[in-house]
This record gives structure tokens, C-alpha cells and sequence, in this order.
């Protein structure tokens, strides 16, 4: 299926709350909510036109009025990678007076409800499959420039009909790692850690400017978890969201490759080396 771009203003009976049934567009039928977050909401979507499925993110136009929507700069990321396999293809896109909102390609489940299904269990042929293909993945982002920055199991979708294949999603927080004059970013400090803390490089921990070894280091450490069920890191006992970021920080900065890798194959370590030196 090839994507259309296209960019429109919308005018919906009810603005203000969003609800099973709506016609977006006037085309566009929500038929199913799939997900909430802190980024907005995702309905399952139909074009009554053509009848084909859709996803539709939606975010509150309010939230983000002091700085670039993340809602926005998905859509210009998305934009980038539209002639790549393993990516979700926008279809559609616009705003009204409360809503921005995007279609894409609507896809399976996400790898961390499908590790929950499995009793947290996944073969090591899979974890290997799951790794080729997000490298591949990785590589093709960074060919644009961009950096993922929040590499975890609920960013990884399988397809919804093509199950065998792996997606890379949600780019809220991915980022140009060069400048327009093609210079890298410079290695600066930043406000706090971005991205999600358990797969979180070491870099991010220290509130520095990423690159793309931090999406390599980050897959890393998906794939471990993956293999084995868990991260050293998980299920502290810490009482705020501060000490469990720094009790995280600690673990990483001390574990040994060789610890962290413990029972995998010797791939695992080798790769993980490669990410952090």
C-alpha cells in the first residue's frame, strides 16, 4: 500500500473530546481506542472511502504550546522514512482547533505485550531475528540523520498482517545528529535524562547530548532483556523517580559486560562493546 500526504484542517461535531465513532476529516471514522498516554491518543481508523485501517494519533493542541508539538515532529520524521520498509506510513495528516493528529499504517502489537503473552519468554532464534532487524532498522534512521532516543520493547511492533515483520515506532524524541551544515551535534549537557531510564544509555543517564551509539547501546539493552526476562536494574526499592534513576545510573556504570550478558551467546557481549566504546 502506498501512502498519500496530504495536510488538512478538520471541523468535528465534538472538538473538544474525541470518541468512537467520529468522523475525522470527513472521510476518517475512529472505530476502536486502542491507547492513551501522556503523549495523547490512538484510535483504530477506518476510511470509509476505501475501507482501509488505519492508526490515528491524536495530541491536545493546548499541551504543547510552549515548544514544537512531539505530535509534529513525529510527523516530520515519519516524512523522512516513508520510502523505508519497517517503518509506519503516513497516510494523513492535519489539526483542528484542538487536536493535531496523524494516520499511519496500522500495525500488530507491540514486543512488550507479546514478551508479557509469552510468559516473558522469547527463543534465542527470535531475540537474534528481533536484533537483525532493528539494527537494520537503526541504520536506515540514521541515514537521515536522526537518532531514535527512546529505543524500548513498547517502540517495536510486529505488522498486523505482515506478523513476521518488525517496526520501529513512536519518534517523539528522535533527533537530527547533524547540523544543516553537516557537522555533528556537539557533545553538551543537557536537562535530565531523555528517553526511557531502564534502556537508557549511559550517556543519557549523564544528561549529555546523544548520538547514534546511544540507540545502539539502548537496543542492547532490549535485546538482553529480551533473551534473559530482566535487567539487573529492574524492581528496585527506591521511593522516588530521582534515586531510582540514579540507582540505575550506578548499576550500569559498574556491571561488567560480562555480567550483564551472563548465559548468552558471545555475540551479546561483543555487540554491547561496540556500542559503548
Amino acid at each position: 500500500m502506498r501512502s498519500t500526504k496530504k495536510h488538512a484542517t478538520t471541523h468535528s461535531e465534538n472538538p473538544f473530546k474525541l470518541s468512537v465513532g467520529q468522523i475525522i476529516a470527513q472521510k476518517f471514522k475512529l472505530i476502536d481506542k486502542v491507547g492513551q498516554g501522556s503523549f495523547g491518543m490512538i484510535f483504530k481508523t477506518e476510511n470509509l472511502e476505501t475501507g482501509d485501517i488505519f492508526a490515528t494519533k491524536f495530541e491536545k493542541r493546548e499541551e504543547n504550546s510552549n515548544g514544537m508539538s512531539l505530535l509534529v515532529k513525529e510527523i516530520k520524521v515519519l516524512i523522512e522514512v516513508q520510502e523505508f520498509e519497517g517503518f509506519p506510513q503516513i497516510v494523513f495528516y492535519g489539526r483542528d482547533e484542538h487536536y493535531n493528529y496523524f494516520m499511519q499504517t496500522y500495525l500488530g502489537q507491540n514486543l512488550e505485550h507479546l514478551f508479557k503473552k509469552s510468559n516473558y519468554k522469547f527463543s534465542m532464534t527470535t531475540v537474534c531475528r528481533i536484533g537483525i532487524s532493528l539494527i537494520d532498522r537503526l541504520k536506515l534512521l540514521h541515514s537521515k540523520n536522526l537518532i531514535h532516543r527512546d529505543m524500548k520493547p513498547d517502540n517495536i511492533c510486529i505488522g498486523y498482517e505482515d506478523v513476521d515483520k518488525i517496526y520501529l515506532i513512536d519518534f517523539g524524541l528522535a533527533k537530527y545528529y547533524r547540523e544543516q551544515n553537516g557537522n555533528h551535534i556537539p557533545q553538551i549537557d543537557k536537562k535530565g535524562i531523555i528517553g526511557t531510564a531502564r534502556y537508557a544509555s549511559l550517556t543519557a543517564h549523564l544528561s549529555k547530548e546523544q548520538s547514534r551509539k546511544d540507540d545502539i547501546e539502548s537496543l542492547g539493552y532490549v535485546l538482553v532483556y529480551l533473551a534473559k526476562g530482566k535487567l539487573p536494574w529492574m524492581n528496585l526499592n527506591t521511593t522516588t523517580k530521582s534515586e531510582k534513576y540514579q540507582k540505575i545510573k550506578e548499576f550500569k556504570q559498574q556491571i561488567t559486560l560480562e555480567k550483564l550478558c551472563e548465559g548468552l551467546p558471545k555475540v551479546q557481549p561483543n555487540y554491547h562493546h561496540l556500542s559503548v566504546s
